[in-house]
């Protein structure tokens, strides 16, 4: 059975949205942990309060 074009691109833009959504994922966690951590070392600085 032959894959035809329509296949093809069907599967290609399967697997653009797949990459697009992990690296989506990705950044949108890595950012929350930015923050976590950049609230956590001002907690650390002298004579600062962090909200938590």
């Amino acid at each position: 059975m032959a894959v035809t074009a329509r296949q093809m691109r069907s599967v290609i833009m399967g697997l653009i949205a797949t990459f697009l959504a992990l690296a989506s994922a990705f950044f949108v966690f890595y950012m929350a942990r930015l923050l976590y951590v950049t609230n956590g070392l001002r907690a650390t600085r002298v004579g600062v309060k962090a909200r938590m």
